[in-house]
């Protein structure tokens, strides 16, 4: 099997509106609100510098369910610049910027793969490996219920097969609770690797295979 090299990113909330910030003086503030693009700018040129396979986004791109303009303009233009590096980016949508929102509709390069509202696969061939990355979107904005039994298991040993899945874990009562989850639940499928989202904390669930929320 084949050695690959991929990003693993979520919870970017891009133009977030730092609602509990209001009382900074404006530069401030200004400052703070650019952050989220200024964080995924640099992840943009890192992902250029070091050419990772393909990069994956594991929901909550945007802050908002309506996407702003200026968050998709930016968004765009970065997916454009990884087009032109012959990076892919298997994408999907989380309880912040689900599919049922309203917004002006920005069209992605065709480098960008969106995962749809129904668990799906996507097959990528990376110097001549197999790899299937399995996952959904939310198609509106409350997830609560399990969604693990949608995600086939994986017999294929000769694939590198992989989750992506925006939720939280089972118990876990810290953050609200969506697509809930068990450990156990996610090692029965035999994915090498579980990419998480809906979490800002950077956890590792589990090291073989890693379950990981990015942070």
């Amino acid at each position: 099997m084949s050695t690959i090299r991929f990003f693993h990113m979520a919870d970017l909330h891009l133009d977030s509106p730092f609602k509990g910030l209001f009382g900074l003086p404006e530069q401030n503030l200004k400052k703070v609100r650019e952050s989220t693009f200024e964080a995924f700018d640099k992840i943009i040129h890192k992902a250029v510098e070091e050419k990772p396979d393909f990069l994956l986004i594991v929901g909550d791109i945007y802050d908002g369910e309506n996407r702003s303009l200026q968050a998709q303009r930016r968004f765009q233009t970065a997916m454009e610049t990884l087009f032109h590096h012959n990076i892919p980016v298997i994408l999907s949508y989380g309880n912040h910027d689900h599919l049922s929102g309203s917004w002006t509709r920005f069209a992605l390069p065709s480098n960008v793969y969106e995962l749809p509202a129904e668990t799906s696969i996507v097959q990528l061939k990376i110097r001549g490996q197999q790899v299937n990355v399995y996952g959904f979107s939310y198609g509106e904005r409350h997830v609560t219920s399990a969604m693990t039994d949608t995600y086939p298991v994986a017999h294929d040993t000769h694939t590198i097969h992989i989750g992506m899945l925006h939720g939280s874990e089972a118990g876990d009562t810290t953050h609200a609770v969506y697509a809930p989850f068990k450990k156990e639940q996610l090692l029965e499928k035999n994915y090498h690797y579980w990419a998480l989202g809906h979490i800002h904390k950077r956890q590792h669930l589990h090291q073989h295979p890693p379950i990981v929320y990015p942070g």
